[in-house]
């Protein structure tokens, strides 16, 4: 029996070694005909002989032995590699913004991308593949000329993220559709869309060399064909018996961030590869399509729409440019739930209307506060609920019921861009979706656009309810859209790991409570959740504050994930009996109570202002002004306080059994 690399090579006229790759790493494979001799062996020692490296097939009707031989020390490059891909920590220093710090996974993905010409940061959404790019930058040579090219709805939020990550403060330019391209001397970090990158052919392919260009969203140029892909990566089309050539971007190094490579099926990954890995899965169209997509020709030319060979191809790509780690890898160093705000893109909008919104806000919100101001001295008399609500300014009346019209029409107003960013968010990640509103009419218009959405709004009957749940849970739809009040509470929807809300409650609870019909027990992933504003408007202001808000109350209350418990609601008869009314002079609230009292008025306030054509709850048109206002302040009086107790019980409907508990009002059903 032939045991030893003598004996084998002895057996058979073998060709000169070539290297090649394998799911295993590299070999050196050499190749033979087989002889009667060899045939003989082979019936008689075949597993031995395969344990050593030997194979049979056919190639154009003829068979052949193929000799597979280790290359040393490539096993252990090899393995060292796949390890590399898949590390979630690194001994690795990476430079880090002085209070930032990388997760350890994160510092990995750095690691691995150091010295790679091009690589593929693949790791599934929410993971901070932004990060690790800007991180890459960091850690190698000082790269001063880096092209950033994404898709229209991340441009701010990759400007803002790289502003906060980079050590080397680089000058950050971010091109829109009528902007202007800096001066190559000027462009440090430059950050455009992939729908406008080729009306900068000229400043982005004869300025000189791209020290770093970076795809986010790289499946973007899974089409060979698509005239981005081309402009981006290159092409060479046959046209008119002659092959014309269009350069690809110019570059030292090159980045593809994406968690989701292959949205289809392989084929869609050559385009990259070509980059990638140019000497290895890039260099022959035919080698890698007949391989990996099950490529064959047919009647009508070249099918590459299947898929072969995939732990192979998977195997291949960690260990030449691939970095790649599933949120269940490093769950535990996550934490429960990562929020962001998004800056949504508005471009090919007039400038002037942007600006008119903004003033507009500005003007009202600045009433609003003057009205605030006016009515300071009355909370501090001693006055009962009537009295107060008729010293009250007309003016007052007037500001919150204009901030309250401009927050509606800001929403409206930025529709449009919303639903955008959801689209191009589905495209970019094929996962569950939880989308909130808080007017019925941008409910409604999502609706529109998701017709086979699950809904759940304050209008939808109770025995409705439970029914959508069920159809978003079961998986007949990827699309959950609902009201913040009425779809916030009660509810599991854990098939979702992503929350976007289009627009906000002003209410930091309400938002928490939203955000954990998702992350609660049954929930095995990481929550990823986006707020959708636009720039410089009172929603990104308002946005920072609530969220900063909520960050401290769910540091407060939660304990880790809420505990699941879904109940539908059968209708019944109620009888109400609330405590007996007392004079507010008589009533002295416990700091605890306050706080309830307080987040009883910030609940109902955070229901709009109680028009039933906008959400269908809320404060009446008396009391609307009286309980913002109390649910404005950043504290409560004991005057406050005896106002909110009788707001309570007036609207206790709307409020849960544990707060009206808290807030000293009892509620008997039977």
């Amino acid at each position: 029996m032939a045991t030893t690399t003598l004996q084998i090579a002895e057996l058979l006229p073998w060709s000169e070694a070539k290297q090649v790759e394998t799911k295993n790493g590299p070999r050196n494979l050499r190749k033979a005909a087989p002889t009667e001799e060899f045939w003989a062996l082979w019936r008689a020692e075949k597993a031995a002989l395969r344990a050593v490296g030997l194979s049979c097939s056919q190639f154009k009707g003829q068979w052949e032995v193929c000799w597979w031989q280790e290359i040393p020390g490539e096993a252990e490059k090899h393995n060292e590699a796949l390890a590399a891909s898949r590390a979630t920590d690194t001994a690795v220093a990476v430079p880090c913004p002085e209070g930032l710090d990388y997760f350890g996974y994160q510092a990995a993905g750095i690691a691995y991308c150091q010295g790679k010409k091009a690589v593929l940061i693949a790791d599934e959404m929410g993971l901070g593949k932004t990060i690790q790019a800007v991180g890459r930058a960091n850690g190698g040579p000082r790269e001063m000329r880096i092209l950033v090219i994404v898709p229209a709805s991340l441009k701010t939020n990759w400007a803002r993220e790289w502003e906060r990550w980079d050590v080397h403060h680089r000058d950050v330019h971010v091109v829109s559709g009528k902007g202007s391209f800096p001066k190559a001397q000027a462009a440090q970090v430059v950050i455009l869309n992939y729908d406008i990158a080729s009306k900068f052919e000229k400043e982005i392919k004869q300025s000189g060399t791209w020290d770093l260009v970076i795809f986010d969203e790289g499946h973007y140029l899974k089409n060979a064909k698509a005239a981005r892909t081309k402009f981006c990566l290159g092409a060479r089309t046959l046209v008119k018996g002659d092959w014309k050539v269009t350069p690809c971007i110019p570059h030292r190094a090159m980045m593809f961030l994406t968690g989701t490579p292959i949205v289809n099926r392989p084929a869609e990954l050559w385009p990259m590869l070509r980059h990638l890995d140019p000497d290895g899965l890039g260099k022959s169209w035919k080698t890698y399509h007949v391989r990996y997509c099950a490529g064959h020709q047919n009647a009508h030319g070249w099918d590459v729409s299947g898929a072969s060979n995939l732990p192979e191809l998977q195997s291949r790509l960690r260990s030449k440019c691939m970095v790649r780690r599933l949120k269940a890898n490093v769950l535990k160093e996550l934490p429960p739930k990562t929020r962001q705000i998004v800056t949504l893109d508005t471009n090919g909008m007039p400038a002037d209307m942007l600006e008119d919104i903004r003033a507009m806000e500005n003007k009202v919100e600045q009433e609003w506060i003057d009205a605030k101001a006016a009515v300071e001295a009355v909370r501090e008399s001693e006055c009962n609920y009537n009295d107060t609500v008729e010293t009250l300014q007309e003016g007052a009346r007037v500001a919150f019921n204009r901030l309250s019209s401009v927050r509606h029409d800001t929403a409206l107003f930025k529709l449009p861009y919303a639903i955008k960013f959801i689209k191009e968010h589905r495209e970019c990640n094929e996962a569950p979706l939880l989308i909130f509103a808080h007017h019925q009419d941008v409910v409604d218009a999502l609706k529109a656009e998701f017709p086979h959405a699950a809904v759940i709004t304050g209008s939808t009957p109770t025995n409705r309810r439970q029914a959508e749940v069920d159809r978003f849970q079961n998986g007949d739809t990827d699309v959950f859209i609902g009201n913040i009040k009425a779809a916030g509470v009660g509810l599991n929807l854990t098939a979702a790991s992503t929350v976007i809300f289009a627009e906000l409650s002003w209410v930091p609870a309400d938002l928490s409570q939203a955000e954990d019909r998702a992350h609660r027990i049954g929930q095995e992933d990481h929550v990823h959740v986006y707020h959708l504003v636009l720039d410089g408007t009172l929603d990104a202001r308002m946005a920072r504050k609530v969220i900063a808000k909520q960050v401290i109350y769910t540091s407060a209350l939660d304990k880790g994930i809420p505990e699941a418990k879904v109940e539908e609601a059968k209708p019944q008869a109620t009888t109400i009996t609330v405590a007996k009314r007392k004079s507010p002079d008589k009533l002295v609230f416990t700091p605890e109570e306050l706080d309830h009292l307080h987040h009883a008025m910030r609940t109902l306030a955070g229901i709009c202002d109680g028009a039933q054509s906008l959400d269908g709850k809320g404060f009446n048109r008396f009391d609307t002004t009286v309980g913002h206002l109390i649910a404005a302040q950043p504290g409560l009086n004991q005057n406050d306080a005896r106002l909110a107790h009788n707001l309570a019980i007036k609207y206790q409907r709307q409020l849960s059994d544990e707060t009206l508990a808290g807030c000293r009002i009892t509620r008997k059903e039977s």
